[in-house]
């Protein structure tokens, strides 16, 4: 079985795809930059309106063409809303700040003066809470009879410094 590849017709096949991958970009990189332009030039011209605009408004301000009343009235209106907030806008700014006062009641008793015995009665009250609630045989640890120790690590109460205890 014998193969016959033409590497010659393979290499034109691809060479011709780059070729026109290379032409398409070209022409979508020139379509892009022409409507650049277009853009360029629409915010030209749009800049020059408003530039005849307001010179015409200005040099016809009092007496508008006929054509040209209603737009002139949109004009003025505007003006005179803009002029009334900033006129807002400068009062508030003139006024002086104002100041809110917050009564606090407390629902449980009397507020202490200082957060150290507030702090304290938080505690007492936590501590007979808690006392409440678990009775003294409880409280007393029972040995784990079901845990194996290692006769390495036979803990005895010396182990327990007086130190360690109160960290």
């Amino acid at each position: 079985m014998s193969m016959n590849i033409d590497f010659d017709a393979i290499k034109d096949t691809v060479v011709n795809i780059a070729q026109s991958g290379v032409a398409q970009g070209k022409k979508v990189a020139t379509a892009a930059k022409l409507k650049a332009d277009n853009m360029a030039q629409r915010d030209a011209i749009r800049k020059a309106y408003l530039a005849i605009g307001k010179q015409y408004f200005a040099a016809h301000r009092g007496e508008p063409d006929e054509e040209f009343v209603q737009l002139f009235t949109a004009v003025e209106y505007a003006m005179s809303a803009i002029e009334a907030n900033n006129a807002e806008l400068a009062a508030m700014k003139a006024e002086p700040d104002v100041s809110v006062d917050v009564d606090v009641e407390m629902q449980a008793g009397e507020v202490p003066d200082d957060l150290e015995t507030l702090i304290e009665q938080e505690m007492e009250q936590a501590d007979a809470a808690e006392a409440e609630e678990t009775p003294a045989e409880e409280q007393a640890e029972a040995p784990v009879e079901d845990a194996p120790v290692s006769v390495e690590e036979d803990v005895t109460e010396d182990d327990f410094a007086e130190e360690d205890i109160q960290d």
